[in-house]
């Protein structure tokens, strides 16, 4: 069914019932953690689920979070205590430390307050966290996204379902929800800070909003409402679209992405924006909150030349390659130095690989260069200590006519900065014997006869978590 046709259906019953829940897709039967601050939006979200529970099979456990910002903020938890009793649920009550460190305050009391109910909605099992977000708070995201700079991700806005998360009023204006409690006689809580100009949502809120409903459109919320769920199918339609991109071009190499430079000098402008924009997001680790700016450096940044880096926040990063663009989120891996007495294996989380130490015998074939190597036994001097690179190391390679410092030799090899600092140094007692992947040691040559030896590999081992040693052989340095 289009759009058109579901809002007009649902019009409809509403015009028959009065205000239903009616956005996104309903959980089944279980738990239903509703988050009330004790407005009007959440008080009358509270009343409808409890209006659907029994014929829907859901269990309602009213959860408020009091961040302690207001001094009000005590009487606000008794009165949906008293609420919750009223109505026969049962009640959660949880308070919150909100620390903005560099965000705004709202930010940062979002933060904490969804972080809260992800951890009670885990403990309850519920089946879903239900948000009383309305119309009026779609039009106002989608406002305040194009004045402060979005692109079409942005405007696709507050979807009625997100992952646990669900807003079964999205489709009402303040105003139905309001006129609904009225109705039936119940009363809400006011909170000052919404008259208050200092934050922008209040700003778009009280006044320009109200400007447009005037002087423009007085259906505007629900025209910025209908724009919201159009952009979500096409942003649907896309995400689908670059993931399956992702799976034929993008390489993962540790926490880094690889994208190739032919493939992205290849796609239209549209399609290259939104292949950036994925990058970002699995870098980051974020589906909301990358600023359009971002995903316009990046694009700028394809322009350049090799060697050419681009810093943002978030602590991501991207740099041309010769042949791809790398986008990171570490810029060094952290120090993973282990000492060996014996064979062993070692988690490496920052190239998603696992070093394998162990005993093998001479297979008839040696390579310098490669996720494996075999080293005669002659040649190792327990303990080992597997490292990364340090200034002033010294190496000489598998055929090279004299030792270098590690460093140059990593130049040489024309590596770019990412892969250098990404080196495993695995040393001996006099000195280094495979600077992995790269080349072993030319002390570490195969002389005729040699049969026994230890085998060295990297094995991809993605997911792992912090460094961890397998074996009991060993001796964290």
């Amino acid at each position: 069914m289009s759009l058109y046709g579901l809002n007009k259906r649902v019009k409809a019953k509403e015009a028959k019932t009065g205000p239903c829940l009616a956005s996104g897709i309903f959980p089944e039967s279980g738990v239903i953690l509703a988050a009330v601050s004790g407005g009007s939006d959440s008080v009358a979200l509270l009343r409808l689920l409890k209006k659907s529970a029994a014929q829907k099979g859901w269990k309602i456990i009213v959860a408020h979070i009091d961040h302690g910002l207001r001094k009000e903020s005590s009487e606000d938890a008794l009165f949906v205590k008293r609420l919750a009793r009223e109505l026969g649920l049962d009640f959660e009550l949880i308070k919150v430390k909100v620390k903005s460190q560099g965000r705004s305050l709202e930010e940062a009391a979002r933060t904490a307050r969804l972080k809260a109910l992800f951890e009670l909605a885990k403990e309850v099992k519920a089946k879903a966290i239900a948000l009383g977000h309305t119309a009026d708070d779609q039009a106002e995201t989608l406002l305040t996204r194009i004045l402060t700079g979005t692109g079409p991700t942005g405007l696709a806005g507050i979807r009625a379902n997100n992952g646990l998360l669900w807003r079964p009023c999205l489709h009402l204006t303040r105003k139905d929800l309001e006129g609904y409690l009225k109705k039936v006689g119940q009363k809400w809580r006011l909170d000052q800070t919404n008259l208050e100009d200092r934050f922008l949502r209040n700003r778009v809120r009280n006044h320009i909003i109200p400007l447009a409903s005037d002087l423009v459109n007085p259906k505007a919320v629900e025209a910025m409402g209908r724009l919201a769920l159009i952009c979500q199918q096409e942003e649907d339609f896309w995400l689908k679209w670059g993931q399956e991109q992702f799976v034929k071009h993008v390489r993962k190499n540790g926490t880094s992405l690889e994208l190739p430079l032919k493939w992205l000098k290849n796609l239209h402008q549209a399609q290259l924006r939104r292949v950036l924009r994925l990058a970002l997001a699995q870098t980051a680790d974020l589906n909301q909150g990358l600023p359009a700016a971002y995903v316009e450096m990046l694009t700028d940044l394809l322009q350049g030349k090799a060697g050419r880096k681009l810093d943002l926040p978030r602590g991501i990063w991207a740099a041309l390659e010769p042949d791809l663009m790398r986008l990171d989120s570490q810029s060094r891996p952290h120090d993973f130095t282990t000492r060996f007495h014996g064979p062993g294996c070692l988690n490496l989380p920052h190239l998603k690989k696992t070093l394998i130490l162990k005993p093998a015998e001479y297979q008839g074939r040696l390579t310098a260069r490669g996720d494996s190597a075999w080293v005669p036994r002659s040649a190792v001097q327990w303990p080992l200590t597997v490292r990364p690179p340090k200034p002033g190391d010294r190496f000489q390679a598998l055929g090279a006519p004299g030792s270098k410092k590690l460093a140059r030799f990593l130049q040489d090899l024309k590596l770019p900065h990412w892969h250098r600092t990404r080196t495993v140094v695995i040393e001996g007692q006099n000195g280094i014997i495979w600077a992995a992947p790269w080349s072993v040691a030319e002390k570490t040559r195969r002389k005729e006869g040699e049969s026994r030896g230890l085998s060295l590999r990297l094995i991809d081992t993605p997911g792992q978590g912090p460094y961890t040693m397998l074996f009991d052989n060993h001796d964290p340095g």
